[in-house]
């Protein structure tokens, strides 16, 4: 089941359970999956060659380490490529 959380967000959640599924940005129709959503996330690792990584790390608990490569932003993600989405 997908509905409007505001003018500009779609969210997509589980019809039985509620669980979230997906969201989708106007700016962006391409759904991004959330990976807590996945049976076996491990299938689908994220690779440096995508514009992902970790946001608002300024405002992590200090006793979280991000011990991979992955980019680091302090607050939100840069823009995102045009049709790059969150289809990861």
């Amino acid at each position: 089941m997908i509905f409007f959380c505001s003018e500009w967000l779609q969210r997509g959640v589980c019809s039985t359970c509620g669980s979230p599924l997906i969201v989708i940005y106007d700016e962006d129709p391409a759904p991004v999956i959330l990976i807590g959503s996945l049976d076996h996330p491990d299938d689908w690792p994220l690779t440096q060659d995508g514009w992902w990584g970790h946001a608002y790390v300024d405002e992590k608990v200090s006793w979280h380490v991000i011990s991979d490569d992955m980019p680091q932003f302090a607050l939100n993600y840069p823009e995102i490529p045009e049709g790059q989405g969150g289809t990861s």
